[in-house]
């Protein structure tokens, strides 16, 4: 819920601009989540093992 509310109508995102290191949106910096990129295959992977 407090992700939904910081994330401002997408305002929060903007923030993606000045954290040039984690590149986490406002919502992410606030609630304390991280951000993880994942290859093509490596989220395929992850798609796959929800089924």
């Amino acid at each position: 819920m407090l992700r939904s509310l910081t994330a401002l109508l997408g305002l929060g995102n903007l923030f993606v601009l000045i954290d040039f290191k984690k590149k986490r949106a406002l919502q992410d910096f606030l609630c304390g989540t991280e951000v993880i990129f994942l290859s093509k295959e490596e989220n395929k992977k992850v798609y796959n093992s929800l089924d």
